[in-house]
């Protein structure tokens, strides 16, 4: 991996977990800024200190009273032990408000995201309602979620996988597979981006080198389907023996441009 390879994953880790980044910075920043607020404290008290000591040693030295030291000159000799406080507090608090800007992001895609699938599904049931009567669209939701019902059931019945990125066969189960297909368009929807590893990593099975290098983005998506989302089937193929293997399918194969489209270099 050369150094624009290692640029680009950092800055993708560092896009993809910001909020958390920026979370565990602003608690680092606390307790920064409490600890540099004591010292500063402290070292404030001794300048005021040792102000007293020097008019009571001129006190001593002229036999001529001096004023007690008043709050602006407090502030004109100590305003600079503050800075380092000040520019600590002032980092926490932007850290605060950008993970707090950025999770919010992150719901409203996930939110987009949900909106779109939604509208599809209903589209989809009123051309179904159109075309055939709204009866029979009751019907197919009936029949649906009766077999959805009965699928369920074998969930979590292991079946035999072929990877075709991987060229491996192993044995998952659907339910599985569901869950990395919807980890991977929600990644596509908050992070902007998906590696293949990422699939990888949330079917539960090992991740590639080449994983890393192939993935998705939101513009290849856009580009090529007209929508962000990305379908992952798998195929049922009989491969001898009575032997049923699913084939794992994107609609939209994985680039190893994934990460070029949004790094700023």
């Amino acid at each position: 991996m050369n150094n624009i390879d290692i640029g680009k994953a950092v800055y993708h880790f560092a896009r993809k977990h910001a909020t958390g980044i920026l979370t565990f910075a602003a608690t680092v920043g606390l307790v920064a800024t409490s600890i540099e607020a004591a010292h500063a404290t402290l070292k404030a008290k001794e300048v005021v200190e040792q102000k007293k000591k020097d008019r009571e040693e001129w006190k001593k030295v002229s036999s001529i009273d001096q004023p007690e030291i008043t709050k602006e000159e407090i502030v004109k000799d100590c305003w600079k032990i503050y800075i380092p406080t000040l520019i600590l507090g002032a980092g926490t608090i932007s850290c605060i408000v950008a993970a707090n800007v950025l999770s919010s992001k992150e719901q409203k895609s996930l939110a987009a995201a949900y909106a779109f699938v939604d509208q599809g599904y209903k589209a989809y049931r009123k051309k179904i309602a159109d075309k055939l009567g709204p009866e029979v669209d009751k019907d197919i939701v009936n029949e649906v979620t009766i077999e959805q019902g009965q699928e369920d059931e074998f969930d979590d019945d292991k079946v035999l996988f072929y990877d075709m990125f991987a060229d491996r066969y192993f044995d998952s189960t659907m339910h599985k597979f569901e869950e990395a297909v919807n980890y991977v368009n929600r990644e596509l929807q908050v992070s902007s981006y998906a590696s293949l590893n990422d699939f990888y990593r949330a079917f539960g099975i090992a991740e590639t080198d080449e994983g890393h290098q192939l993935g998705w983005n939101d513009e290849m998506l856009s580009e090529w389907l007209g929508y962000c989302w990305l379908d992952i089937t798998a195929n049922p193929t009989n491969i001898g023996d009575g032997t049923v293997c699913y084939v794992i399918s994107p609609i939209l194969n994985p680039s190893d441009s994934y990460m070029d489209g949004d790094v700023p270099f």
